[in-house]
């Protein structure tokens, strides 16, 4: 139940949506038929290979048309929020010690 209050917690939310933020990277790998079908002209082609690009900086609507492009089939998307760091989300999280800065008074 405690855990549920903390998860709601509005300081607790902006804090986790910063970490990932700051954690999160993209990669892109063309599919069999991206390969064929991304060309000179296509909106990706300059977004075809990608490996680790963190998520802060992708540029106006670049992360729409990669969806758009792997929902037609020609990319594979992975977003991963463990890029090229040491430890994972979950240890980067843990030693934030948000339920300590918290007022527990404020949830119930």
């Amino acid at each position: 139940m405690v855990a549920k209050q903390l998860s709601r917690h509005p300081y607790v939310r902006r804090k986790l949506r910063e970490k990932y933020r700051d954690r999160a990277v993209v990669s892109v790998r063309p599919t069999k038929k991206g390969r064929s079908e991304i060309d000179e002209n296509h909106s990706i082609y300059k977004s075809k290979y990608i490996k680790n690009k963190p998520i802060r900086d992708l540029e106006k609507d670049e992360y729409l048309r990669l969806v758009q492009a792997q929902s037609s089939g020609l990319i594979t998307l992975t977003l991963s929020a463990d890029g090229n760091s040491d430890t994972t989300l979950i240890e980067a999280i843990g030693r934030m010690q948000l339920y300590h800065r918290v007022n527990t008074f404020d949830m119930f």
